[in-house]
Protein backbone atom coordinates (compact mmCIF):
# COMPACT_ATOMS: atom_id res chain seq x y z
CA UNK A 1 0.00 0.00 0.00
CA UNK A 2 2.86 2.56 0.45
CA UNK A 3 4.08 1.99 -2.93
CA UNK A 4 0.82 2.90 -4.31
CA UNK A 5 0.49 5.85 -1.96
CA UNK A 6 4.10 6.95 -3.33
CA UNK A 7 3.11 6.47 -6.93
CA UNK A 8 -0.13 8.47 -6.71
CA UNK A 9 1.69 10.66 -4.51
CA UNK A 10 -0.63 10.34 -0.75
CA UNK A 11 -0.36 9.26 2.02
CA UNK A 12 -1.15 5.54 3.01
CA UNK A 13 -4.26 6.42 5.19
CA UNK A 14 -5.65 8.52 2.85
CA UNK A 15 -6.11 5.38 0.57
CA UNK A 16 -8.19 3.98 2.96
CA UNK A 17 -10.35 6.81 3.01
CA UNK A 18 -11.21 5.19 -0.44
CA UNK A 19 -10.95 1.43 -0.05
CA UNK A 20 -10.95 -0.55 3.13
CA UNK A 21 -8.58 -2.54 1.84
CA UNK A 22 -5.70 -4.42 -0.69
CA UNK A 23 -8.33 -6.63 -2.14
CA UNK A 24 -10.98 -3.60 -2.81
CA UNK A 25 -8.15 -1.53 -4.17
CA UNK A 26 -7.20 -4.50 -6.36
CA UNK A 27 -10.79 -5.33 -7.71
CA UNK A 28 -10.79 -1.20 -8.47
CA UNK A 29 -7.98 -1.88 -10.63
CA UNK A 30 -9.00 -4.85 -12.35
CA UNK A 31 -12.60 -3.69 -13.07
CA UNK A 32 -11.29 -0.59 -14.33
CA UNK A 33 -8.75 -2.26 -16.75
CA UNK A 34 -11.62 -5.07 -17.88
CA UNK A 35 -14.05 -2.27 -18.62
CA UNK A 36 -11.58 -0.26 -20.31
CA UNK A 37 -10.72 -2.97 -22.41
CA UNK A 38 -13.90 -4.18 -23.97
CA UNK A 39 -14.91 -0.65 -24.19
CA UNK A 40 -12.29 0.00 -26.46
CA UNK A 41 -13.29 -3.13 -28.61
CA UNK A 42 -16.49 -1.92 -28.83
CA UNK A 43 -15.58 1.75 -29.68
CA UNK A 44 -13.56 0.27 -32.29
CA UNK A 45 -16.46 -1.70 -33.71
CA UNK A 46 -18.67 1.30 -33.48
CA UNK A 47 -15.41 3.36 -35.28
CA UNK A 48 -15.70 0.57 -38.43
CA UNK A 49 -19.76 0.89 -38.65
CA UNK A 50 -19.74 2.26 -41.91
CA UNK A 51 -16.71 -0.27 -43.22
CA UNK A 52 -17.50 -3.60 -44.96
CA UNK A 53 -17.80 -6.57 -42.50
CA UNK A 54 -14.53 -8.00 -43.61
CA UNK A 55 -12.66 -5.00 -42.89
CA UNK A 56 -14.32 -4.40 -39.30
CA UNK A 57 -12.52 -7.82 -38.43
CA UNK A 58 -9.59 -6.62 -39.68
CA UNK A 59 -9.75 -3.28 -38.09
CA UNK A 60 -10.61 -5.01 -34.69
CA UNK A 61 -7.87 -8.13 -34.77
CA UNK A 62 -5.39 -4.86 -35.59
CA UNK A 63 -6.60 -2.68 -32.65
CA UNK A 64 -6.39 -5.66 -30.08
CA UNK A 65 -2.93 -5.95 -30.89
CA UNK A 66 -1.64 -2.54 -30.73
CA UNK A 67 -3.55 -2.08 -27.64
CA UNK A 68 -1.65 -4.81 -25.94
CA UNK A 69 1.52 -3.68 -27.67
CA UNK A 70 2.10 -1.67 -24.22
CA UNK A 71 4.09 -4.45 -22.52
CA UNK A 72 3.01 -3.23 -18.96
CA UNK A 73 -0.66 -3.79 -19.99
CA UNK A 74 -0.02 -7.29 -21.11
CA UNK A 75 1.55 -8.01 -18.45
CA UNK A 76 -1.45 -6.66 -16.36
CA UNK A 77 -3.80 -9.20 -18.03
CA UNK A 78 -1.22 -12.16 -18.30
CA UNK A 79 -0.78 -11.63 -13.58
CA UNK A 80 -4.68 -11.58 -13.60
CA UNK A 81 -4.45 -15.58 -13.59
CA UNK A 82 -2.32 -15.28 -10.40
CA UNK A 83 -4.78 -13.66 -8.15
CA UNK A 84 -3.84 -15.65 -4.55
CA UNK A 85 -7.67 -14.13 -3.54
CA UNK A 86 -10.01 -16.63 -4.56
CA UNK A 87 -13.01 -14.45 -4.34
CA UNK A 88 -11.54 -11.56 -6.00
CA UNK A 89 -10.01 -14.21 -8.94
CA UNK A 90 -13.80 -15.39 -9.22
CA UNK A 91 -15.11 -12.15 -9.54
CA UNK A 92 -12.85 -11.14 -11.99
CA UNK A 93 -13.09 -14.51 -14.12
CA UNK A 94 -16.73 -13.42 -14.35
CA UNK A 95 -16.91 -10.28 -15.32
CA UNK A 96 -14.42 -10.94 -17.85
CA UNK A 97 -16.69 -13.84 -19.12
CA UNK A 98 -19.43 -11.59 -19.06
CA UNK A 99 -17.77 -9.22 -21.09
CA UNK A 100 -16.47 -11.64 -23.21
CA UNK A 101 -19.48 -12.95 -24.12
CA UNK A 102 -21.01 -9.84 -24.95
CA UNK A 103 -18.22 -9.27 -27.50
CA UNK A 104 -18.67 -12.65 -28.68
CA UNK A 105 -22.50 -11.92 -29.41
CA UNK A 106 -21.32 -8.72 -31.60
CA UNK A 107 -18.79 -10.02 -33.48
CA UNK A 108 -21.78 -12.71 -34.51
CA UNK A 109 -23.29 -10.31 -35.99
CA UNK A 110 -20.65 -8.42 -38.18
CA UNK A 111 -19.39 -12.49 -39.09
CA UNK A 112 -23.28 -12.94 -39.93
CA UNK A 113 -23.20 -9.76 -42.22
CA UNK A 114 -19.78 -11.28 -44.02
CA UNK A 115 -21.78 -14.10 -44.84
CA UNK A 116 -24.53 -12.49 -45.61
CA UNK A 117 -22.92 -10.17 -47.84
CA UNK A 118 -20.92 -13.35 -49.16
CA UNK A 119 -17.72 -12.04 -48.13
CA UNK A 120 -17.05 -15.20 -45.93
CA UNK A 121 -17.64 -19.24 -46.96
CA UNK A 122 -20.59 -20.84 -45.66
CA UNK A 123 -19.69 -22.38 -42.32
CA UNK A 124 -20.84 -22.21 -38.41
CA UNK A 125 -20.32 -18.26 -37.18
CA UNK A 126 -20.28 -19.57 -33.89
CA UNK A 127 -17.05 -21.35 -34.68
CA UNK A 128 -15.52 -18.54 -36.48
CA UNK A 129 -15.55 -16.11 -34.40
CA UNK A 130 -14.03 -18.58 -31.19
CA UNK A 131 -11.16 -19.31 -33.71
CA UNK A 132 -11.10 -15.36 -34.34
CA UNK A 133 -10.53 -14.42 -30.63
CA UNK A 134 -8.48 -17.74 -30.19
CA UNK A 135 -5.93 -16.31 -32.90
CA UNK A 136 -5.63 -13.39 -31.31
CA UNK A 137 -5.04 -14.59 -27.61
CA UNK A 138 -2.64 -16.93 -29.10
CA UNK A 139 -0.69 -13.52 -30.89
CA UNK A 140 -0.79 -12.24 -27.37
CA UNK A 141 1.04 -15.52 -26.08
CA UNK A 142 3.85 -14.36 -28.55
CA UNK A 143 3.61 -10.75 -27.74
CA UNK A 144 4.24 -11.42 -24.01
CA UNK A 145 6.83 -14.43 -24.83
CA UNK A 146 9.37 -12.71 -27.34
CA UNK A 147 8.78 -9.46 -25.55
CA UNK A 148 12.66 -9.29 -25.14
CA UNK A 149 13.77 -11.36 -28.29
CA UNK A 150 14.40 -10.21 -31.56
CA UNK A 151 11.43 -10.68 -33.18
CA UNK A 152 10.13 -9.63 -36.23
CA UNK A 153 6.04 -9.61 -34.27
CA UNK A 154 4.60 -7.02 -37.37
CA UNK A 155 5.64 -9.37 -40.27
CA UNK A 156 4.21 -12.26 -37.78
CA UNK A 157 1.09 -11.01 -36.72
CA UNK A 158 0.45 -9.85 -40.78
CA UNK A 159 1.30 -12.78 -41.96
CA UNK A 160 -1.10 -14.65 -39.45
CA UNK A 161 -4.02 -11.96 -40.56
CA UNK A 162 -3.21 -12.98 -43.82
CA UNK A 163 -3.59 -16.73 -43.90
CA UNK A 164 -6.58 -16.20 -41.25
CA UNK A 165 -8.68 -14.17 -44.41
CA UNK A 166 -7.71 -16.88 -47.25
CA UNK A 167 -9.49 -19.11 -44.94
CA UNK A 168 -12.57 -17.67 -44.50
CA UNK A 169 -13.21 -14.95 -47.29
CA UNK A 170 -15.11 -16.31 -50.57
CA UNK A 171 -12.51 -16.70 -53.25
Amino acid sequence: MSEIAKKVGIKVPSIYNHFSGKDELIWAALELEITEFFTFMDNELMQAEESPSLDKLRQLFYSIIQYFAYQDRIRFWRNMSLISNQELRIKTNELICKMENEMYEKSQVVFSKCLFDKEIKDQEIENRVLFYFLMIKGLLDVMITHQDVQFELEHYIEKIWTTYFSMIRCQ
